[in-house]
């Protein structure tokens, strides 16, 4: 092959995942917004506008694993990682409200997931505070026995690396769970 054709060819396959990346940050965007708005529905209880908006983040994340499909580089996108692990925040804060315990989340990875269930307490807590806050104090007990059994499951592994910052916030949050039911203990 000429070094004519090479660059040629070098070229228009640079352009094409170039265009695809962009393609996929938008998509990205997309899903972590609906994502992030998810978790706010679910704080406001409004289950409706949540799951529509999970759904929302679903699609967009099925658009671009369609085009990993095509080059297997972009799954590596930060902005795809990034997306994903708010999404699989977004899923556990609904699950740990809804169902009041978590499952995995198919098609994720252990290290999204892991990440998202961190993630996951601080928003539990902020609806502990919520709960506490309008006088729900029972609601804001059975938030804190669902964390608790959340962090068991966290406490049992050894992280490194990323994965350790974003455990030391989750026992953070935890710490704030539960100087908000000592909180309620002195009220009585």
């Amino acid at each position: 092959m000429a070094a004519h054709d090479l660059l040629k060819e070098l070229k228009e396959a640079h352009e094409a995942f170039t265009a695809a990346r962009r393609e996929i940050i938008a998509l990205s965007a997309k899903a972590q917004n609906a994502s992030k708005r998810a978790v706010f529905a679910v704080q406001r209880e409004d289950d409706a506008a949540a799951k529509a908006l999970l759904a929302e983040a679903e699609d967009a994340i099925d658009a671009i694993r369609t085009r990993v499909k095509e080059n297997a580089r972009l799954a590596h996108e930060g902005s795809f990682r990034a997306a994903l692990e708010e999404y699989a925040e977004a899923r556990f804060v609904a699950q740990l409200v809804w169902k009041g315990s978590v499952s995995a989340i198919e098609g994720l990875d252990e290290e999204t997931q892991i990440g998202g269930l961190c993630d996951a307490a601080g928003e539990v807590v902020r609806l502990m505070v919520r709960a506490a806050t309008d006088g729900r104090d029972k609601d804001a007990r059975a938030l804190k026995e669902r964390l608790d059994r959340l962090m068991e499951g966290l406490d049992a592994m050894d992280y490194s690396g990323y994965l350790r910052t974003k455990y030391d916030q989750a026992r953070s949050h935890y710490r704030r769970a539960e100087d908000i039911l000592y909180d309620l203990s002195l009220k009585r």
